[in-house]
């Protein structure tokens, strides 16, 4: 269930055992989701959503948290992510100020695949939406995977991302980068990283 934090706050909290929602230029704003189990054993795993396809005509995503939680991912054949396990754009022609992904946190999260197929991310398992910006991003989690595992995302198959922080500790066996795992450069565009 959703409950308000405080009376005069826009802030939820959310305890649950999984998220799962396939989306089209949805609007998420000002959300907690603190101390969630959330575990699959096939498809997309992700914190907050599991797989997201964008319209940059009207989304909205911004000052998204999932704080202390656990996601796992024991036999997923697909992407895992501190929020996203697969963040996609499939509409539209380029990045504009209609649509705006921003201020994405991942904190002191333990965020688990063992699966050798599953992108890990820090916040998106798999990213392929190269008709956003996403911009203003942190990553505080513990990432450990396979392949193709990130700080902030495990397998970037094209998009812009900008403002991004990267602080966690990650570890896998093959393609493990502190904020990439696995990028393909077509389409990417990445800036301002620390």
């Amino acid at each position: 269930t959703l409950s308000s934090s405080s009376a005069a706050s826009d802030v939820y909290k959310r305890q649950a055992s999984d998220v799962d929602n396939q989306s089209f230029g949805i609007k998420i704003h000002n959300i907690v989701v603190d101390g969630a189990d959330v575990s699959a054993t096939t498809g997309y795993v992700g914190g907050l959503i599991c797989y997201s396809d964008q319209n940059n005509q009207g989304t909205l995503l911004k000052n998204v948290i999932v704080s202390n939680s656990v996601i796992d991912a024991s036999a997923a054949s697909s992407g895992i992510g501190g929020l996203f396990g697969m963040f996609t754009s499939t509409s539209g022609t380029a990045p504009t100020d209609q649509g705006r992904v921003e201020s994405l946190k991942s904190i002191d999260n333990v965020i688990t695949a063992v699966n050798v197929a599953t992108a890990t991310g820090g916040i998106f398992g798999e990213f392929s939406a190269e008709h956003l910006e996403t911009r203003k991003m942190i990553s505080n989690s513990t990432v450990s995977g396979s392949t193709n595992v990130g700080g902030i995302v495990g397998l970037h198959y094209d998009g812009r991302i900008a403002e991004a922080v990267s602080k966690g500790d990650v570890s896998g066996s093959i393609n493990v980068g502190g904020f990439v795992g696995n990028m393909n450069l077509a389409a990417t565009f990445i800036c301002l990283l620390y």
